[in-house]
């Protein structure tokens, strides 16, 4: 007797891509930033670094008046960002890195590009 079903993802047949499916890398994604605002510190001055900071090529520099924002940059780059702050009479500089990265996955049908955002938290800890 035979016996027939539908294939399933543990039987070592890739999956079909997915509707959103990139065929083509990107070239940008987003470094997204958290910074704190308060009453000493309504704008933020905030660097944006490729690399490190020490020798890293500054990219974006800004006053900022939101606590959650992007910027578009290119991917499979390291990015360093700092926000300088008032606490009291003291200049405080919150300082944080992530990358940008791009992952390429093979489905049954196609490749697909994925983009891995970066995610960097600069606010104030006291």
């Amino acid at each position: 007797m035979a016996m027939f079903g539908c294939s399933s993802e543990d039987d070592g047949e890739l999956p079909f891509a997915p509707e959103d499916c990139q065929d083509s890398k990107p070239p940008t994604g987003h470094l997204n930033i958290e910074i704190t605002l308060n009453a000493q510190n309504p704008r933020i001055p905030v660097n944006v670094y490729e690399g490190p900071i020490e020798d890293g090529r500054l990219v974006r520099s800004d006053s900022v008046g939101v606590s959650h924002f992007s910027y578009e940059l290119p991917v499979d780059r390291s990015y360093a960002v700092t926000a300088r702050y008032l606490v009291g009479q003291d200049t405080v500089l919150a300082i944080g890195s992530d990358d940008i990265t791009t992952n390429q996955t093979q489905y049954y049908d196609a490749y697909c590009w994925e983009v891995t955002d970066a995610k960097v938290d600069v606010r104030l800890k006291l």
